[in-house]
């Protein structure tokens, strides 16, 4: 045994003295001709060994990455989550390669769920409507970032959390990153005297905008108030997760994003309907208020009494004057977001059954916008989607991804309410209350913006089917 051991010791030595030799190597034939790229190669080996190893360790370097990762612009038109999309890019690669070489345990069980075979027609959706999208360029960027979100924040997450344990071991690595960067953006608000008109600047780098900071912590918050429930009264650890929560709460209020203010809320009372069996009623009965609300609207003209004074429609540098405004029609972000609803509701009309295309709507929905709707915003300069996803889907994919989108949104409701009464354990009923209250804060937020397709609330989306579908296992599991 001591002479294996030895020899294992040995081995380990010569490889690592191999590869030292190695990139020291390259790194001086980079430095003498004066190419950079030359002195990245040997790392590039060394990490593609480790990956064909396995992609556990990356996952969890991932997980930490997301709160962290930033926004990195190639050029006006290509941009990516900078390092989260690269990990993703190489854990799906190594993902597909240990399932064509060996059966992964989670694989069949993924694929069988109710809620993935959705998710996978979604998908092909957006396949054929990139066939036919009107700029395919930007449409199979989207179709490709698809690919290894499902992959990775998806169907990785059901192989490797596959226990209760390992969800904690999730809460604690993303978590951790996740305060450094509340920390560091409250700070700076705190420091920037709570400035309104300032509040992007302050959750970036870490941030593009103040919406994407304050869905972030929203999204994640029932996960820390489940974590509570995990640690025993009176330890210092229970005593730093409650602080830090309201610190999170903090934060989201000086965040200055109403519809976190709204998802919030709605998650504790859908933490009820959930128990009352009553969530698919509220989401359907919600769904034909709105529905009946934009026929209204489009019937004879009526949105027209809603248009702005442009002189009057200004943005505010008081979130006291924000909030009034908003409910006066005076605020020119709420007023270009009417303008850009009462567009696609046009464009729908133009295209019905494919719509324009992924990524498509920010290029082509000028035409169908309203000249008595326009305000100081309306030039979007910043190329901003139309800050609702499901009528995104309708503008993007037709009906067929707006109706798709809506049966997967009752489906997922449904199995919440079926594997919370189904389950006897009490800290599985909080797991599921858990993402459940998580799914309704993203849902709440995509009526106002439209952040699946960002890393950091694009992950939540997938992550949560991914804890869903697993849960079902776990359930299983007590009754054996």
């Amino acid at each position: 045994m001591k002479n294996n051991s030895t020899f294992d010791q040995l081995s380990i030595n010569k490889t690592i003295f191999g590869l030292s030799l190695l990139s020291l190597a390259f790194i001086l034939a980079g430095i003498y001709m004066q190419k950079p790229i030359v002195s990245v190669i040997p790392f590039v080996i060394i990490v593609g060994f480790l990956f064909s190893i396995h992609y556990t360790l990356f996952y969890w370097i991932l997980i930490a990455s997301i709160p962290l990762c930033i926004v990195y612009d190639f050029n006006d038109s290509l941009s990516t989550d900078f390092p989260t999309e690269f990990l993703c890019m190489g854990i799906m690669l190594m993902y597909w390669i240990h399932i064509l070489f060996r059966k992964e345990i989670g694989f069949l069980q993924t694929l069988k769920h109710p809620l993935f075979l959705v998710i996978v027609a979604l998908f092909i959706w957006a396949i054929i409507t990139t066939i036919t999208a009107q700029n395919k360029v930007i449409a199979i960027k989207y179709t490709l970032a698809k690919t290894w979100y499902i992959t990775t924040f998806l169907m990785v997450s059901v192989q490797l959390i596959n226990s209760i344990s390992k969800l904690k071991k999730f809460f604690w690595v993303f978590f951790i990153p996740l305060f450094f960067t509340v920390i560091y953006s409250f700070a700076r608000t705190a420091l920037g005297n709570f400035d309104f008109e300032q509040t992007n600047k302050f959750s970036l780098p870490f941030y593009a905008n103040h919406v994407l900071y304050a869905t972030t912590m929203s999204i994640f918050f029932p996960f820390v108030i489940l974590a509570i429930s995990w640690l025993k009264k009176g330890t210092i650890t229970r005593l730093l997760i409650v602080y830090s929560s309201i610190i999170i709460l903090l934060a989201v209020y000086f965040s200055y994003t109403r519809s976190c203010y709204i998802a919030l809320f709605a998650s504790f009372v859908f933490v009820f309907l959930f128990k009352w069996k009553k969530s698919i009623y509220v989401f359907i009965f919600s769904s034909i208020a709105v529905v009946s609300f934009l026929l209204f609207l489009s019937k004879e003209y009526n949105y027209l009494k809603l248009q702005p004074d442009f002189t009057k429609t200004v943005m505010h540098g008081n979130f006291k004057d924000h909030l009034i405004a908003t409910f006066q029609g005076k605020d020119a972000s709420s007023m270009e977001r009417l303008n850009m609803w009462i567009s696609v509701i046009r464009m729908s009309t133009a295209h019905p059954i494919v719509g324009v295309g992924p990524n498509n709507f920010p290029s082509t929905y000028k035409p169908y916008s309203l000249y008595h709707f326009h305000t100081w915003v309306s030039d979007n300069p910043l190329h901003l989607s139309c800050h609702n996803y499901f009528l995104l889907m309708l503008s993007e994919q037709g009906y067929v991804g707006l109706i798709l989108f809506f049966i997967f949104n009752i489906m997922f409701l449904y199995y919440i309410e079926k594997y919370y009464h189904q389950s006897n354990i009490i800290s599985h009923k909080n797991i599921i209350l858990a993402i459940g209250a998580s799914y309704i804060i993203l849902l709440i937020n995509l009526l106002f913006s439209d952040l699946i397709e960002t890393a950091k609330n694009g992950f939540f989306y997938y992550f949560l089917i991914a804890i869903l579908i697993q849960s079902k296992t776990w359930i299983d599991g007590e009754r054996k």
